[in-house]
């Protein structure tokens, strides 16, 4: 079976059945390992779900040709079912059904339609979709420059290697932390979050621009409610990195910590809060109400967001009672403990699962190789963040890179000339003069070694000379 198919009948007065409506669709790869009977009832849920405008609150006749599947879906006690089963079943609770089994060769309408499904997007997609062409249409159209102008732009956007790392990105992601604020897009409206680190209360704020304007905005008014942070960590994205941000920071005198480019890891408590509050506003139609629990439920050290910043529990709409909302302090050396313990537990589990080792420190002139820009450089000094070095590539740029992301390379050993003109008085003593020693033992002749495009020696091996 490749698809689902079905079709909506109604009986007239003369008792002949007119189409009202037809459907199909493809079945997703987890469905096609669905069993013969299982296939059957996924199609007759949906079936039933898709037509639930002409059929919910009346009774309907469902015709199937698998006849094991009408007590199923008619008789059987739930209990005694699949569990698989017994999900559809449990979702067909709202409709009133009457399953019937006809033969499979009267189905001719819907046995065609499941085998040759359509994968055509809704109407609502496809509306998504012409919106953001036409935007983006409107956007091309409205920059000053000529036809001519946008295709050499295009054609050099695509010869950069940065461009394209960057157009493989999703947009707007960044992030702040310790408090910690996160950008992204969830139902074309962008939103900027912030975590603070010690109790993981979230803060969530609608923007109208993803610019350092809207951005500084929505942080004062944030820091009105709670004060104004010791630190603040974000990454080097165009919001946080402006001279207005910087003159921000300067003004409400906290410290601006940036993360390492290009490595998301290390800005790890922005970016997992801001999934969490993500995936909540995809599946909640009030973020209000989705933000009141959140806060509200305990976490790994027992206690609530609300109880570690405030002081006491939020009431909400499930009953609580009375005596549990008086405010209250918290252990803080416990909490600490929990807390340190359970970090060392995930820092020893990701230890052992990636075989993390210590790198060693570079020092400035060391050539070293940018893993994720894919080429060569020279270290210029140590950045003031840990981890973090201030590099220069071969075109002259200079970068900023996590020590993950630098392989040291080493400078090719130089052979001495065969006209060696050291002076006698820096050798050591023991060292034997070159005339002496060249009596003493034959010289082999001399050869400059193989250097890789790294600056590495490729050194040929010793073999037995058979």
């Amino acid at each position: 079976m490749s698809g689902l198919g079905a079709v909506l009948l109604q009986i007239q007065d003369d008792g002949s059945r007119r189409p009202v409506s037809y459907i199909s669709r493809a079945v997703t790869d987890a469905e096609k390992n669905y069993a013969v009977i299982e296939k059957e009832a996924l199609a007759a849920t949906w079936a039933s779900e898709r037509f639930s405008e002409y059929i919910l609150g009346k009774q309907y006749t469902l015709e199937t040709d698998q006849k094991p599947l009408v007590p199923l879906l008619s008789a059987k006690e739930l209990h005694k079912m699949p569990s698989r089963i017994q999900r559809f079943r449990m979702r067909l609770m709202r409709f009133s059904p009457n399953v019937l089994h006809v033969l499979g060769k009267h189905q001719i309408t819907a046995d065609a339609l499941s085998r040759a499904p359509t994968n055509l997007p809704s109407d609502a997609e496809s509306l998504f979709v012409d919106e953001v062409a036409d935007f983006a249409q409107q956007a091309i159209d409205s920059l000053p420059a000529s036809p001519q102008r946008l295709q050499n732009m295009v054609s050099q956007q695509k010869r950069d290697s940065e461009t394209r790392i960057l157009c493989s990105l999703s947009r707007y992601q960044t992030g702040l932390g310790l408090d910690w604020p996160w950008m992204f897009d969830v139902k074309r409206q962008a939103y900027i979050v912030m975590v603070d680190y010690y109790s993981r209360w979230v803060e969530l704020r609608l923007l109208k621009k993803p610019n350092s304007v809207f951005v500084i905005n929505k942080l004062k008014s944030i820091f009105v409610t709670h004060g104004i942070p010791e630190a603040v960590v974000s990454d080097s994205g165009p919001q946080f990195s402006s001279a207005s941000f910087q003159a921000f920071a300067k003004e409400f005198t906290f410290i601006q910590i940036a993360s390492s480019p290009r490595y998301p890891q290390s800005n790890g408590e922005a970016e997992r809060a801001g999934q969490t509050v993500k995936l909540l506003l995809k599946k909640a139609n009030d973020p209000h109400t989705t933000l009141l629990l959140y806060r509200a439920t305990p976490l790994q050290n027992g206690y609530t967001p609300s109880e570690l910043l405030m002081g006491r529990r939020l009431q909400t709409k499930v009953p609580i009672m009375q005596d549990n909302l008086h405010p209250s302090s918290v252990d803080l050396p416990c909490i600490r403990q929990r807390e340190e313990k359970r970090k060392e537990v995930i820092r020893l589990q990701y230890n052992k699962r990636h075989s993390v080792k210590s790198l060693p420190e570079l020092r400035p002139g060391d050539s070293v190789h940018i893993r994720d820009l894919g080429r060569p450089g020279i270290v210029d000094n140590r950045h003031p963040n840990p981890r973090y070095y201030t590099v220069t590539t071969e075109k002259g740029s200079t970068v900023r890179c996590n020590r993950s992301h630098l392989v040291a390379t080493p400078e090719p050993t130089t052979t001495p000339e065969p006209g060696d003109n050291t002076p006698s008085s820096t050798r050591h003593p023991d060292t034997p003069s070159p005339a002496r020693e060249s009596a003493q033992m034959p010289v082999a002749p001399t050869e400059t070694p193989h250097v890789s495009r790294y600056r590495r020696e490729i050194r040929v091996p010793t073999r037995l000379d058979l």
